[in-house]
């Protein structure tokens, strides 16, 4: 039987979050990351100092 909560698994996902610069897109940033995803930013200017910490935490 499959597990219904495993729609929610997100190992071999990708996930896009706009606006991760402040506000709800950047704690999704942070709870993704603590899901084990790995973090990528553009442009990197605008977001650096804030992805930058939460890769150093996970």
């Amino acid at each position: 039987m499959n597990d219904p909560l495993n729609v929610f698994r997100l190992d071999g996902k990708i996930a896009l979050v706009t606006g991760a610069s402040s506000g709800i897109g950047a704690q999704t940033v942070k709870l993704l990351a603590l899901s084990a995803l790995k973090l990528s930013q553009q442009p990197e200017e605008k977001t650096d100092y804030k992805i930058s910490p939460i890769n150093t935490q996970t």
